[in-house]
């Protein structure tokens, strides 16, 4: 096992593979854990809480005042103990997590994590948006796409262990990946107004709240000459605003859709 494996390609042969977007699952040698069992919940919440705190050096107090928030130092410390030597059992492997110095942390020669990979993928693609020469275009655009086919929904479907720092790396990758996939979008409006409209599409999966890519495919249809599509973006939009964030579309997503509707 190298000792930087490359966290960005998932068909790499990983002991250990936990998925996180969208979805909870956690793969021992390629195969699902299933988790059946009331005893094993502590343990599959401390892997959330761990992935949460960002997997690396994560302080043993912070995982405590966690899940055991009501048990006194001495006590929680033994719980942790048993619950981390719990969740070894259910991972198959003893050096998947390291314990030293008071911190835990996800060994990444052993573990692959989504949310690891996606971040891995998006340096990439920003970098290689960077410089649109010909050669690094192709590979924005190839890291963009593997980043957006990773993110399968919100970071453990919303339920983020009832830690702050959750919402935090949660809200701040989907932020990440969908300014990037806007940007592939703009730069293939000059060439290629169809392939713009998917990544705008893309984009809007990833945030369904967002109003200026809302307001960039309705002028996309428009300048294809599809004012049907303008107008049921905008239906979108209104629903989707309505549902996740009871308002409706702001001024100036009503004034364009006014404008290419008179047009």
């Amino acid at each position: 096992m190298p000792d930087s494996p490359p966290v960005d390609v998932e068909p790499w042969p990983w002991r250990v593979k936990i998925f996180t977007l969208g979805r909870f699952d956690v793969l021992r040698d390629g195969q699902p854990i299933r988790f059946s069992r009331k005893v094993q919940r502590k343990p599959l919440a401390l892997l959330k809480a761990l992935i949460a705190l960002g997997g690396r050096a994560v302080r043993e107090d912070v995982v405590m005042d966690a899940l055991w928030p009501d048990t006194n130092g001495d006590a929680a410390r033994v719980a942790l103990a048993s619950t981390l030597h719990r969740l070894r059992g259910l991972l198959g492997h003893e050096h998947a997590i390291v314990r030293q110095e008071a911190q835990l942390r996800l060994d990444a020669r052993w573990c692959w994590v989504d949310v690891w990979a996606l971040d891995r993928l998006l340096v990439r693609a920003e970098a290689a948006s960077r410089h649109p020469a010909s050669e690094h275009w192709s590979e924005a655009v190839r890291f963009t796409r593997t980043a957006a086919d990773l993110y399968r929904g919100p970071f453990l479907d919303g339920d983020e262990a009832g830690l702050p720092q959750a919402g935090a790396l949660a809200d701040g990758l989907r932020r990440r990946l969908q300014r990037q996939i806007v940007r592939v979008a703009r730069l293939c409006e000059l060439s290629d107004r169809e392939q713009a409209a998917d990544w705008y599409e893309e984009a809007l999966r990833v945030n369904p709240c967002a109003e200026d890519v809302y307001r960039a495919l309705m002028n996309v249809h428009h300048v294809l000459g599809r004012s049907v599509d303008v107008v049921a973006v905008y239906q979108r939009c209104r629903t989707a605003l309505a549902a996740h964030l009871g308002a409706g579309p702001s001024l100036e997503t009503r004034r364009l859709f006014e404008t290419l509707r008179a047009a």
